[in-house]
Protein backbone atom coordinates (compact mmCIF):
# COMPACT_ATOMS: atom_id res chain seq x y z
CA UNK A 1 0.00 0.00 0.00
CA UNK A 2 1.21 3.49 -0.88
CA UNK A 3 -0.24 6.50 0.41
CA UNK A 4 -0.09 9.73 -1.25
CA UNK A 5 0.07 12.85 -1.29
CA UNK A 6 1.35 14.17 1.42
CA UNK A 7 3.73 17.11 1.94
CA UNK A 8 6.51 15.02 2.81
CA UNK A 9 6.82 14.07 -0.61
CA UNK A 10 8.39 17.16 -1.67
CA UNK A 11 12.01 17.39 -2.77
CA UNK A 12 12.75 19.80 -0.20
CA UNK A 13 11.77 17.29 2.52
CA UNK A 14 13.40 14.44 0.62
CA UNK A 15 16.86 16.15 0.13
CA UNK A 16 16.76 17.75 3.79
CA UNK A 17 16.21 13.70 4.81
CA UNK A 18 19.57 12.99 3.03
CA UNK A 19 21.42 15.80 4.86
CA UNK A 20 20.28 14.85 8.34
CA UNK A 21 20.56 10.98 7.39
CA UNK A 22 24.14 11.88 6.16
CA UNK A 23 25.73 12.70 9.34
CA UNK A 24 27.78 15.55 8.39
CA UNK A 25 25.71 17.92 10.46
CA UNK A 26 26.01 15.92 13.46
CA UNK A 27 22.29 14.71 15.17
CA UNK A 28 18.76 16.13 14.15
CA UNK A 29 17.54 17.68 17.63
CA UNK A 30 14.67 20.01 17.00
CA UNK A 31 12.28 20.54 14.15
CA UNK A 32 10.15 24.23 13.64
CA UNK A 33 7.49 24.38 11.37
CA UNK A 34 4.62 27.33 10.71
CA UNK A 35 2.26 27.72 8.40
CA UNK A 36 -0.04 30.27 8.07
CA UNK A 37 -3.13 30.28 5.82
CA UNK A 38 -5.93 31.13 4.57
CA UNK A 39 -7.79 28.16 4.66
CA UNK A 40 -10.79 27.99 6.80
CA UNK A 41 -12.35 30.79 4.59
CA UNK A 42 -11.71 28.89 0.84
CA UNK A 43 -15.00 27.57 -0.56
CA UNK A 44 -16.38 24.77 1.45
CA UNK A 45 -18.50 22.03 1.37
CA UNK A 46 -20.60 21.74 4.46
CA UNK A 47 -18.10 18.14 6.13
CA UNK A 48 -15.01 20.10 5.81
CA UNK A 49 -16.13 23.14 8.24
CA UNK A 50 -17.30 19.74 10.39
CA UNK A 51 -15.15 18.38 13.25
CA UNK A 52 -17.66 15.17 14.24
CA UNK A 53 -16.97 14.46 9.70
CA UNK A 54 -13.69 14.70 9.62
CA UNK A 55 -13.40 18.68 8.88
CA UNK A 56 -11.26 21.34 9.87
CA UNK A 57 -7.43 21.56 10.02
CA UNK A 58 -6.61 19.04 11.86
CA UNK A 59 -6.81 15.31 9.73
CA UNK A 60 -6.31 17.89 6.63
CA UNK A 61 -3.57 20.18 7.11
CA UNK A 62 -2.05 18.86 10.53
CA UNK A 63 -1.46 15.43 8.64
CA UNK A 64 0.96 17.40 6.01
CA UNK A 65 3.10 19.17 8.99
CA UNK A 66 3.29 16.05 10.92
CA UNK A 67 4.37 13.85 7.82
CA UNK A 68 7.26 16.29 7.13
CA UNK A 69 8.59 16.43 10.67
CA UNK A 70 8.25 12.39 11.39
CA UNK A 71 9.88 11.40 7.91
CA UNK A 72 12.73 14.27 8.81
CA UNK A 73 13.02 12.81 12.11
CA UNK A 74 12.84 9.22 11.57
CA UNK A 75 8.81 8.16 12.60
CA UNK A 76 8.46 7.28 15.61
CA UNK A 77 6.34 9.58 17.21
CA UNK A 78 6.43 8.98 21.39
CA UNK A 79 4.54 11.83 22.38
CA UNK A 80 2.02 14.19 21.80
CA UNK A 81 0.99 17.99 23.32
CA UNK A 82 -1.02 19.84 22.00
CA UNK A 83 -4.30 23.31 21.70
CA UNK A 84 -6.57 23.48 18.68
CA UNK A 85 -8.85 26.79 18.27
CA UNK A 86 -12.05 27.31 17.44
CA UNK A 87 -12.36 31.11 16.28
CA UNK A 88 -15.05 31.75 14.13
CA UNK A 89 -18.58 30.40 15.16
CA UNK A 90 -19.77 30.67 11.35
CA UNK A 91 -17.21 28.22 10.65
CA UNK A 92 -17.80 26.26 13.64
CA UNK A 93 -14.16 23.84 13.50
CA UNK A 94 -10.86 23.45 14.48
CA UNK A 95 -9.14 26.01 12.54
CA UNK A 96 -5.67 26.63 14.15
CA UNK A 97 -3.67 24.59 16.19
CA UNK A 98 -0.26 24.06 17.94
CA UNK A 99 1.68 21.16 18.86
CA UNK A 100 4.90 19.92 20.64
CA UNK A 101 6.13 16.05 19.11
CA UNK A 102 8.60 14.34 20.92
CA UNK A 103 9.99 11.05 18.91
CA UNK A 104 11.55 8.09 20.15
CA UNK A 105 15.38 9.25 20.62
CA UNK A 106 14.33 12.63 21.98
CA UNK A 107 13.94 14.73 19.07
CA UNK A 108 10.82 17.00 19.45
CA UNK A 109 9.41 19.10 17.05
CA UNK A 110 7.21 22.40 17.53
CA UNK A 111 4.26 22.30 14.75
CA UNK A 112 2.28 25.45 14.66
CA UNK A 113 -0.93 26.10 11.63
CA UNK A 114 -3.02 29.18 11.32
CA UNK A 115 -6.45 28.50 8.62
CA UNK A 116 -7.85 32.17 10.07
CA UNK A 117 -4.53 33.91 9.03
CA UNK A 118 -4.01 37.46 7.81
CA UNK A 119 -0.21 37.28 7.27
CA UNK A 120 0.64 34.58 4.77
CA UNK A 121 3.68 32.52 5.72
CA UNK A 122 4.81 32.09 2.19
CA UNK A 123 6.05 35.38 2.32
CA UNK A 124 8.90 33.79 4.41
CA UNK A 125 9.43 31.29 1.96
CA UNK A 126 10.54 33.03 -0.80
CA UNK A 127 7.13 34.49 -1.75
CA UNK A 128 6.56 31.26 -3.13
CA UNK A 129 3.00 29.67 -2.66
CA UNK A 130 1.92 26.12 -1.49
CA UNK A 131 1.85 24.53 -5.04
CA UNK A 132 5.23 26.00 -6.53
CA UNK A 133 4.11 29.12 -8.36
CA UNK A 134 5.04 33.23 -7.50
CA UNK A 135 3.06 35.04 -4.95
CA UNK A 136 0.33 37.24 -6.25
CA UNK A 137 0.42 40.01 -3.90
CA UNK A 138 -2.97 41.58 -5.40
CA UNK A 139 -4.67 38.45 -4.04
CA UNK A 140 -4.50 39.24 -0.66
CA UNK A 141 -7.69 38.63 1.28
CA UNK A 142 -9.37 37.17 -2.27
CA UNK A 143 -11.14 34.11 0.29
CA UNK A 144 -12.72 36.39 2.36
CA UNK A 145 -13.68 38.76 -0.17
CA UNK A 146 -14.99 35.77 -2.52
CA UNK A 147 -16.91 33.75 0.54
CA UNK A 148 -18.52 37.15 1.94
CA UNK A 149 -20.41 36.97 -1.48
CA UNK A 150 -21.79 33.57 -0.99
CA UNK A 151 -25.45 33.39 0.00
CA UNK A 152 -25.75 29.74 1.41
CA UNK A 153 -23.85 26.78 2.10
CA UNK A 154 -25.31 25.11 -1.09
CA UNK A 155 -23.91 28.16 -2.75
CA UNK A 156 -20.49 27.42 -1.51
CA UNK A 157 -20.19 23.91 -2.29
CA UNK A 158 -21.11 24.62 -5.93
CA UNK A 159 -18.28 27.23 -6.09
CA UNK A 160 -15.83 24.86 -4.46
CA UNK A 161 -17.01 21.99 -7.08
CA UNK A 162 -16.79 24.35 -10.06
CA UNK A 163 -13.20 25.50 -9.19
CA UNK A 164 -11.91 21.71 -8.95
CA UNK A 165 -11.14 19.16 -11.56
CA UNK A 166 -13.91 18.89 -14.30
CA UNK A 167 -15.61 21.75 -13.27
CA UNK A 168 -17.03 24.81 -14.88
CA UNK A 169 -14.02 27.08 -13.21
CA UNK A 170 -11.24 24.68 -13.56
CA UNK A 171 -8.12 26.25 -15.34
CA UNK A 172 -5.82 23.89 -15.59
CA UNK A 173 -1.95 25.19 -15.52
CA UNK A 174 -0.50 25.28 -19.66
CA UNK A 175 3.14 25.57 -17.68
CA UNK A 176 5.18 23.74 -14.87
CA UNK A 177 5.61 25.67 -11.34
CA UNK A 178 9.28 26.87 -11.37
CA UNK A 179 9.58 26.18 -7.75
CA UNK A 180 8.79 23.14 -5.44
CA UNK A 181 5.55 22.75 -3.64
CA UNK A 182 6.05 23.81 -0.52
CA UNK A 183 3.80 23.62 3.35
CA UNK A 184 5.54 26.41 5.22
CA UNK A 185 8.55 27.17 7.24
CA UNK A 186 10.92 24.53 8.19
CA UNK A 187 13.84 24.28 9.63
CA UNK A 188 15.79 21.07 11.29
CA UNK A 189 18.13 22.26 13.92
CA UNK A 190 21.36 20.03 13.81
CA UNK A 191 24.26 19.64 16.44
CA UNK A 192 26.15 21.31 14.14
CA UNK A 193 24.15 23.05 11.47
CA UNK A 194 20.55 24.36 11.15
CA UNK A 195 18.73 23.47 7.74
CA UNK A 196 16.14 25.70 6.49
CA UNK A 197 13.52 23.98 3.78
CA UNK A 198 12.79 26.63 0.90
CA UNK A 199 10.85 26.08 -2.43
CA UNK A 200 13.81 25.46 -4.82
CA UNK A 201 16.65 25.13 -2.34
CA UNK A 202 17.59 24.08 1.14
CA UNK A 203 19.76 26.66 3.50
CA UNK A 204 22.34 25.31 5.46
CA UNK A 205 23.50 27.42 8.07
CA UNK A 206 26.53 26.21 9.48
CA UNK A 207 29.38 27.05 12.70
CA UNK A 208 30.98 29.40 10.14
CA UNK A 209 29.03 29.66 7.00
CA UNK A 210 25.62 30.00 5.49
CA UNK A 211 25.77 27.55 2.13
CA UNK A 212 22.93 26.36 -0.52
CA UNK A 213 21.77 23.50 -1.71
CA UNK A 214 20.25 23.98 -5.05
CA UNK A 215 17.47 22.13 -6.34
CA UNK A 216 16.77 21.47 -9.74
CA UNK A 217 13.40 23.09 -10.85
CA UNK A 218 10.74 20.25 -10.88
CA UNK A 219 10.02 18.72 -14.33
CA UNK A 220 6.60 17.00 -13.29
CA UNK A 221 4.00 18.07 -10.81
CA UNK A 222 4.17 15.66 -7.59
CA UNK A 223 6.79 13.42 -9.71
CA UNK A 224 8.12 12.33 -6.28
CA UNK A 225 4.87 10.71 -5.78
CA UNK A 226 4.12 8.34 -9.06
CA UNK A 227 8.12 7.54 -8.63
CA UNK A 228 7.57 6.21 -5.20
CA UNK A 229 4.59 4.15 -6.41
CA UNK A 230 6.30 2.93 -9.97
CA UNK A 231 9.01 2.19 -8.11
CA UNK A 232 6.92 0.07 -5.35
CA UNK A 233 5.09 -1.91 -8.38
CA UNK A 234 7.63 -1.98 -10.61
CA UNK A 235 11.27 -2.65 -8.53
CA UNK A 236 9.67 -3.97 -5.61
CA UNK A 237 10.91 -1.19 -3.27
CA UNK A 238 9.11 -0.82 0.22
CA UNK A 239 7.39 2.88 -0.21
CA UNK A 240 8.77 5.64 2.43
CA UNK A 241 4.67 6.38 2.53
CA UNK A 242 3.55 2.99 3.42
CA UNK A 243 -0.24 2.52 4.81
CA UNK A 244 1.43 1.84 8.37
CA UNK A 245 3.22 4.97 7.85
CA UNK A 246 -0.05 6.65 6.85
CA UNK A 247 -1.86 5.19 9.76
CA UNK A 248 0.85 6.22 12.40
CA UNK A 249 0.60 9.70 11.09
CA UNK A 250 -3.16 9.76 11.02
CA UNK A 251 -2.48 8.84 15.02
CA UNK A 252 -0.49 11.60 15.79
CA UNK A 253 -3.27 13.68 14.42
CA UNK A 254 -5.87 12.19 16.29
CA UNK A 255 -3.56 13.39 19.71
CA UNK A 256 -4.71 16.92 18.78
CA UNK A 257 -7.62 18.21 20.97
CA UNK A 258 -11.36 18.24 18.88
CA UNK A 259 -14.33 20.00 20.40
CA UNK A 260 -16.98 20.36 18.27
CA UNK A 261 -19.87 22.81 19.12
CA UNK A 262 -22.06 20.12 20.88
CA UNK A 263 -19.02 20.00 23.41
CA UNK A 264 -18.27 23.62 23.53
CA UNK A 265 -21.92 24.41 24.17
CA UNK A 266 -21.96 22.14 27.28
CA UNK A 267 -18.67 23.81 28.45
CA UNK A 268 -20.38 27.45 28.26
CA UNK A 269 -23.37 25.66 30.30
CA UNK A 270 -21.13 24.46 33.25
CA UNK A 271 -18.72 27.10 33.47
CA UNK A 272 -21.02 30.45 32.27
CA UNK A 273 -24.54 29.86 31.72
CA UNK A 274 -25.65 27.16 34.96
CA UNK A 275 -22.55 26.39 37.23
CA UNK A 276 -24.46 25.18 40.11
CA UNK A 277 -27.17 23.05 37.58
CA UNK A 278 -27.84 19.92 38.98
CA UNK A 279 -25.55 17.38 39.45
CA UNK A 280 -27.10 14.63 37.67
CA UNK A 281 -27.05 16.80 35.05
CA UNK A 282 -23.41 17.35 35.24
CA UNK A 283 -23.09 13.28 35.16
CA UNK A 284 -24.94 12.92 32.23
CA UNK A 285 -22.55 15.16 30.22
CA UNK A 286 -19.60 13.77 31.93
CA UNK A 287 -20.53 10.07 30.74
CA UNK A 288 -21.38 11.23 27.15
CA UNK A 289 -17.98 12.71 26.97
CA UNK A 290 -16.53 9.84 28.02
CA UNK A 291 -18.23 7.60 25.31
CA UNK A 292 -17.83 10.09 22.39
CA UNK A 293 -14.23 10.01 23.12
CA UNK A 294 -14.10 5.87 23.63
CA UNK A 295 -16.18 5.72 19.75
CA UNK A 296 -13.74 7.99 18.10
CA UNK A 297 -11.07 5.24 19.12
CA UNK A 298 -13.20 2.29 18.49
CA UNK A 299 -14.28 3.44 15.30
CA UNK A 300 -10.59 3.15 14.06
CA UNK A 301 -11.01 -0.37 14.46
CA UNK A 302 -14.65 -0.62 12.65
CA UNK A 303 -16.34 -1.44 16.42
CA UNK A 304 -19.27 0.45 16.74
CA UNK A 305 -19.90 1.83 20.32
CA UNK A 306 -23.02 -0.95 20.72
CA UNK A 307 -20.68 -4.01 20.11
CA UNK A 308 -18.73 -2.64 22.65
CA UNK A 309 -20.65 -2.71 25.36
CA UNK A 310 -21.84 -6.44 24.91
CA UNK A 311 -17.97 -7.49 24.29
CA UNK A 312 -17.47 -6.01 27.72
CA UNK A 313 -19.89 -7.85 29.09
CA UNK A 314 -18.90 -11.09 27.75
CA UNK A 315 -15.24 -10.76 28.05
CA UNK A 316 -15.87 -11.31 31.46
CA UNK A 317 -18.77 -13.56 31.75
CA UNK A 318 -19.24 -15.56 28.57
CA UNK A 319 -22.32 -17.87 27.96
CA UNK A 320 -24.94 -15.52 29.19
CA UNK A 321 -28.37 -15.87 27.72
CA UNK A 322 -29.34 -13.22 25.53
CA UNK A 323 -31.85 -11.85 27.96
CA UNK A 324 -29.01 -11.69 30.88
CA UNK A 325 -27.08 -9.96 28.68
CA UNK A 326 -29.55 -7.74 27.20
CA UNK A 327 -30.34 -6.78 31.66
CA UNK A 328 -26.38 -6.43 32.36
CA UNK A 329 -26.36 -3.76 29.34
CA UNK A 330 -29.16 -1.72 30.52
CA UNK A 331 -30.87 -1.98 26.74
CA UNK A 332 -34.23 -4.25 25.57
CA UNK A 333 -34.01 -6.86 24.08
CA UNK A 334 -35.01 -6.29 20.06
CA UNK A 335 -31.79 -3.80 20.65
CA UNK A 336 -29.56 -7.08 21.62
CA UNK A 337 -30.95 -9.46 19.15
CA UNK A 338 -30.22 -6.39 16.41
CA UNK A 339 -26.67 -6.10 17.55
CA UNK A 340 -25.85 -9.79 18.24
CA UNK A 341 -27.13 -10.35 14.55
CA UNK A 342 -24.20 -8.01 13.37
CA UNK A 343 -21.56 -9.62 15.65
CA UNK A 344 -22.15 -13.13 14.42
CA UNK A 345 -21.69 -12.40 10.54
CA UNK A 346 -18.70 -10.61 12.11
CA UNK A 347 -17.78 -13.60 13.47
CA UNK A 348 -17.13 -12.31 17.30
CA UNK A 349 -19.92 -14.51 18.60
CA UNK A 350 -21.94 -17.24 18.51
CA UNK A 351 -25.07 -18.32 19.70
CA UNK A 352 -26.75 -21.98 20.64
CA UNK A 353 -29.33 -23.41 22.36
CA UNK A 354 -29.28 -26.08 25.01
CA UNK A 355 -31.16 -29.39 24.33
CA UNK A 356 -32.65 -29.18 27.56
CA UNK A 357 -34.07 -25.68 27.42
CA UNK A 358 -34.37 -24.44 23.72
CA UNK A 359 -36.32 -21.26 24.94
CA UNK A 360 -33.04 -19.68 26.13
CA UNK A 361 -30.09 -18.51 23.47
CA UNK A 362 -26.64 -18.51 24.47
CA UNK A 363 -24.06 -16.24 23.75
CA UNK A 364 -20.51 -17.11 23.70
CA UNK A 365 -17.30 -15.38 22.26
CA UNK A 366 -15.77 -16.79 19.15
CA UNK A 367 -11.94 -16.98 19.46
CA UNK A 368 -12.08 -13.24 17.48
CA UNK A 369 -14.30 -11.75 19.49
CA UNK A 370 -12.06 -12.66 22.46
CA UNK A 371 -8.82 -11.80 20.46
CA UNK A 372 -10.43 -8.04 20.87
CA UNK A 373 -10.57 -7.61 23.98
CA UNK A 374 -6.55 -6.63 24.01
CA UNK A 375 -6.88 -4.36 21.30
CA UNK A 376 -9.33 -2.78 22.71
CA UNK A 377 -9.83 -2.91 26.70
CA UNK A 378 -6.34 -0.33 26.25
CA UNK A 379 -8.43 2.61 24.20
CA UNK A 380 -10.65 2.82 27.40
CA UNK A 381 -8.06 2.83 29.81
CA UNK A 382 -6.46 5.83 27.50
CA UNK A 383 -9.98 7.36 27.14
CA UNK A 384 -9.96 7.30 31.22
CA UNK A 385 -6.21 8.50 31.64
CA UNK A 386 -7.36 11.35 29.23
CA UNK A 387 -10.28 11.79 31.02
CA UNK A 388 -8.02 12.60 34.46
CA UNK A 389 -5.49 14.52 32.68
CA UNK A 390 -3.52 17.13 34.65
CA UNK A 391 -6.16 15.99 38.00
CA UNK A 392 -4.35 15.57 41.02
CA UNK A 393 -4.89 12.23 42.51
CA UNK A 394 -6.37 12.86 45.57
CA UNK A 395 -9.48 15.06 43.47
CA UNK A 396 -9.72 11.89 41.43
CA UNK A 397 -10.11 9.74 44.75
CA UNK A 398 -12.42 11.88 46.65
CA UNK A 399 -14.65 12.01 42.37
CA UNK A 400 -14.57 8.49 43.08
CA UNK A 401 -15.99 8.52 46.73
CA UNK A 402 -18.15 11.19 46.16
CA UNK A 403 -19.58 9.67 43.06
CA UNK A 404 -19.94 5.64 45.01
CA UNK A 405 -21.77 7.22 47.75
CA UNK A 406 -24.08 8.75 45.03
CA UNK A 407 -24.91 5.56 43.70
CA UNK A 408 -25.52 4.03 47.30
CA UNK A 409 -27.68 6.74 48.29
CA UNK A 410 -29.80 6.14 45.44
CA UNK A 411 -29.94 2.60 45.84
CA UNK A 412 -31.18 3.22 49.39
CA UNK A 413 -33.79 5.18 48.37
CA UNK A 414 -34.96 2.77 45.39
CA UNK A 415 -35.31 0.31 48.27
CA UNK A 416 -37.13 2.43 50.66
CA UNK A 417 -39.32 3.79 47.57
CA UNK A 418 -40.36 0.21 46.65
CA UNK A 419 -40.94 -0.77 50.43
CA UNK A 420 -43.31 2.27 51.02
CA UNK A 421 -44.93 0.83 47.76
CA UNK A 422 -45.46 -2.61 48.82
CA UNK A 423 -47.16 -1.12 52.03
CA UNK A 424 -49.75 0.98 50.20
CA UNK A 425 -50.43 -2.58 47.90
CA UNK A 426 -51.08 -4.62 51.00
CA UNK A 427 -52.88 -1.84 52.95
CA UNK A 428 -55.30 -1.35 49.93
CA UNK A 429 -55.58 -5.36 49.37
CA UNK A 430 -56.63 -6.01 53.07
CA UNK A 431 -59.61 -2.88 53.40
Amino acid sequence: MNASSSRSFDAPVLRTRELIASGAFGSLRMLTALNFTDFIYRPRRPEELSTREGGGVVFSQAAHQIDVVRLLAGGLVRAVRAFTGQWDPSRATEGAYSALLQFADGTFASLTYSGYAHFDSDEICGDVGELGRPRDPARYGAARRTLASVGSASEESQLKASRGYGGAHYSPSTTNAPHHQHFGFVIASCERADLRLMPDRVLIYGDSEVRTESLPPPTIPRREVIDELYDAVVHGRAPLHGGEWALATTEACSRLPMRDPQTERILRHWHDAVPNDRIAHLVKDASRAFVRALQCRLARHDVPFGHWTFLRILWESDGLTQRELSAEAGVMEPTTHVALNAMERLGYIRRRRLAANRRNVYVHLTPKGRALKAKLVPLAQEVNEVGVDGIDAADIATVRRVLIAIIDNLAKNDTAADGNALKQRSRASAQ
